[in-house]
């Protein structure tokens, strides 16, 4: 799941770990995290670590590949390996999510050069041609945006047949509603 939203804690990191299945929450780990906002805190998603879920690297500040410079990406990537790295998340500070799946060569070459050591994009299928041998750096995602959990697992059941792989990008929850970015806790149990 990205972005580090209530609703993670709520309800989906509890349907999902109810499962046994951890989560990996890619955070924006220089938001201001807690109240007012509708993110977590930091003892939020350290407790969700505590639980087996894995915490990784989101940029510091939501910075997208192709609207920053190489080098801007780069520093505000850093930046949250640093934030992430002081609260403890040295391992999930080296994987990463590209904002929006946007991403492009130069970004990827200094991806690999900062240390980076895997990175997942959002494709509305998963890994085109990988049959089950990635790039690191190219790691596909089945969006949850706008769709049930019936749409995603068909997604993924055809990844999955033809060898290759598959996340799914999540990224917030709702009790009842399933829209949008929003996926309903009915559709969480369900996928």
């Amino acid at each position: 799941a990205d972005d580090g939203f209530l609703a993670v804690r709520d309800v989906g990191a509890p349907v999902f770990n109810s499962y046994g299945v951890p989560m990996t929450l890619y955070v924006i780990a220089d938001r201001p995290y807690g109240p007012p906002a509708n993110y977590m805190t930091w003892a939020d998603i350290n407790r969700l670590a505590g639980k087996g879920n894995s915490i990784c690297n989101h940029t510091a500040n939501h910075t997208q590949a192709g609207t920053a410079t190489v080098d801007e990406w780069a520093s505000d990537t850093m930046l949250a390996m640093d934030i992430l790295k002081s609260q403890g998340h040295d391992a999930g500070a080296l994987h990463f999510a590209w904002v929006q799946g946007v991403r492009s060569k130069p970004y990827v070459d200094r991806a690999k050069q900062i240390g980076l050591l895997s990175a997942r994009t959002v494709l509305s299928r998963g890994v085109y041609g990988s049959y089950g041998v990635p790039s690191p750096y190219d790691i596909g995602g089945i969006s949850s945006t706008g769709r049930t959990a019936a749409q995603m697992l068909a997604d993924i059941d055809l990844e999955v047949g033809r060898g290759a792989d598959c996340t799914c990008v999540l990224h917030d929850f709702h009790a009842t509603t399933n829209d949008g970015l929003i996926m309903s806790r009915a559709e969480a149990t369900a996928l």
